[in-house]
């Protein structure tokens, strides 16, 4: 074996170290030349890459385990209703984690769909590592005995490891979160293009990996500086009240446009960060759900806190005319944000005129400009939750971006998946076809993701709309009440309040989808995630 790898005494005369190419073509033409001859058989590029070190421990163990004995190879385990099932119309329904990576790098035919499913879905039945660890084992695969060499490489062990190639490309590319915040993924899969890749006839497409890498981290380190983005149009100017910055500012004073387009940016900088795991078994339910699913719990607790701040603003006040005009105020902020098709504030904002303690108040709604009742009803017609939003999804479908759709929408339809299929089939085959569901889901997510708002950032304004402070559901009722006695002569029972947030259909998803805080929690917004840019200076409103 030494003479084989480091050369005959003829080349020592004027040798050289050497290199990994020149190992693997000298090893591989003897694994021929003993395989023709009958005397055994060896894929030594293998080899090679177990002792530089190019799998993990896991991967190294079972591929030294398949190379004595072929029937332990877990890719070489035959098709059977043990360990892979299909739909009535052909695609995958279930099988074992071997199975569904198998057909991830499947070398008969590529199948785009079941990989972008596979990988939004996989951390709810693997992990990053254990992935990584069968990609490297997949990779990996030994010759079978009595098999013609060059004819396995070409119909099998090539196409293979092209596979495992573009399933790494799309991973990296479109889920470049999955290496952002797992160093030791990066650095898995760096040692593995560098001692198996690199030495396998695959070094080009390991350089395009390393590139694609680099670059992803690098535009991760821009976003992280907070490079602003650039847009081919400038975007319009904002309206801004002159008392802007100063203690006598109030709601009323500011646009409702601009208030509008603020929160449009606060939004979407915490929309657009909703990564694909987030939304995977039901995490933001779960203890531990701040971590598990950090963005849209930040949307939960954004929806919250303005929706509780238009009831406590509506009910603060004494006055009926000035209640009256606030009321409107709101009404012409909630159509601002529905034109900007930021539809999770217009939803925030009818959860807010929808609560009890400002749906009781019938003086003030008996007042306010009957095209204003008019916007509002037709809003609440559209934004209904009636046949599972019908009515909502019909115009979301239709709305070009950008766009933030109401997320109570996503979390209630993965919710009813999450419900209504089992996480494994029988004999334990894990669901795929659930996980299909819930990819179709996050997808529509995605989609109105990649679309950023073009809109300059007001911090003083962005800054006093997350600061706002807001009373429990209790309070604003209590506050209600000194506004408007209950001429009826009690408080509203349950059949009669209006709820602040849609319902689920069902009893056992209550505590799922009710998007409001625990009653008794008043405070001050929670923090939101992303930062703000430098507003622009003060101006004359008229000329702007």
């Amino acid at each position: 074996m030494k003479e084989i790898i480091e050369g005959s005494q003829l080349e020592n005369k004027a040798r050289v170290e050497p290199t990994p190419k020149m190992i693997v073509k000298r090893l591989t033409d003897y694994a021929l030349e003993i395989t023709q001859s009958g005397y055994g058989r060896g894929d030594y590029s293998t080899c090679i890459s177990f002792r530089a070190g190019g799998v993990g421990d896991r991967a190294a163990s079972e591929l030294f385990m398949a190379h004595d004995d072929l029937s332990a190879y877990i890719f070489y385990e035959e098709d059977s209703q043990a360990n892979l099932v299909f739909t009535e119309t052909g695609k995958i329904k279930g099988g074992t984690l071997h199975k569904l990576v198998e057909r991830a790098t499947y070398e008969k035919y590529p199948d785009p769909e079941f990989l972008a499913a596979f990988l939004l879905t996989y951390r709810s039945f693997t992990t990053s590592a254990e992935l990584m660890d069968l990609l490297i084992i997949r990779y990996n695969m030994p010759y079978p005995t009595g098999v013609d060499i060059e004819e396995f490489k070409k119909s099998k062990l090539d196409p293979i490891r092209l596979r495992v190639f573009n399933l790494l490309k799309t991973w990296v590319s479109t889920y470049t979160y999955d290496f952002i915040e797992d160093e030791a993924l990066v650095e898995t899969v760096l040692e593995f293009i560098d001692k198996t890749m690199l030495v396998t006839g695959m070094d080009m497409a390991g350089q395009q990996l390393i590139k694609l890498i680099n670059k992803k981290l690098e535009e991760k380190g821009r976003e992280e500086r907070n490079i602003e983005l650039q847009f081919s149009t400038p975007p319009p100017r904002p309206f801004l009240p002159m008392n802007l910055g100063t203690a006598a500012v109030s709601i009323t004073d500011y646009e409702p446009i601009e208030l509008a387009r603020q929160l449009t940016l606060i939004e979407w900088s915490i929309w657009s960060k909703i990564k694909p795991w987030e939304c995977l078994n039901q995490n933001w339910t779960k203890s531990g759900r701040e971590a598990r699913s950090p963005n849209i719990m930040a949307m939960i607790h954004r929806f919250n806190a303005v929706s509780r701040f238009v009831a406590t603003a509506i009910v603060r006040v004494e006055d009926l005319m000035q209640r009256v005009a606030l009321l409107n105020h709101f009404i012409d902020i909630m159509s601002r944000c529905y034109e900007l098709n930021n539809f999770n504030a217009t939803m925030e904002i009818i959860s807010g005129l929808q609560s009890s303690s400002v749906y009781r108040l019938k003086d003030t709604w008996g007042l306010i400009d009957p095209k204003q009742r008019k916007r509002y009803e037709d809003l609440q017609v559209v934004m209904s939750r009636d046949k599972n939003f019908q009515n909502f999804r019909a115009h979301l479908h239709k709305a070009d971006p950008p766009c933030i759709p109401y997320l109570g929408l996503y979390l209630t339809d993965l919710t009813f998946i999450e419900d209504g299929n089992k996480d494994t089939l029988q004999g334990g085959l894990i669901n795929f076809h659930k996980r299909a569901l819930i990819s179709t889901v996050i997808r529509e997510i995605q989609q109105y993701q990649q679309t950023p708002y073009c809109l300059e950032s007001v911090a003083l304004m962005k800054e006093e709309l997350l600061k706002v402070v807001y009373w429990s559901e209790d309070e604003c009722y209590n506050e209600s009440l000194k506004r408007e006695a209950n001429k009826r002569g009690g408080r509203l029972d349950g059949s009669q309040r209006v709820a602040s947030v849609y319902q689920p259909a069902k009893q056992g998803t209550a505590a799922l989808c009710n998007m409001n805080m625990p009653t008794g929690v008043p405070g001050s917004v929670p923090p939101v995630v992303g930062t703000s840019s430098p507003g622009p200076q003060v101006g004359n409103p008229a000329a702007s």
